[in-house]
């Protein structure tokens, strides 16, 4: 069995917030597989400072799926994983259901590429 593609959150940091979206692949493939279902292009969450992006944010990831793909998450898993990506940063997190705060590093990244929410 081949391993499952997946599902791409791209997270842009501002100064007040972070801005999700899905990757432009994860989002065709998301489209094709359930054409009819209605997404958000893009959600904003804010925060005071950055370290709020970690305490804060990881927790809400479970809800920021769902809202960016318009499905449950169990139907989202079923296509693959989903990662939070940091373009910036480099930086690549495992979200999983429920267990945000348990969130592991996507293998293969190391040092400072590697990050726990």
């Amino acid at each position: 069995m081949s391993e499952q593609k997946p599902i791409i959150i791209l997270a842009g940091l501002q100064s007040d917030g972070a801005t999700y979206r899905l990757d432009p692949l994860s989002q065709r493939r998301l489209r094709e597989t359930f054409p009819d279902v209605p997404t958000a292009p893009s959600i904003f969450v804010g925060f005071e400072t950055r370290a709020d992006f970690e305490s804060l944010h990881g927790p809400m990831w479970d809800y920021v799926v769902i809202l960016l793909t318009g499905l449950t998450r169990k139907r989202v898993e079923a296509l693959g994983p989903v990662i939070v990506r940091l373009p910036a940063t480099g930086q690549e997190f495992v979200v999983k259901e429920r267990h945000v705060e348990d969130a592991e590093p996507v293998p293969g990244l190391s040092g400072s590429n590697m990050g726990h929410v």
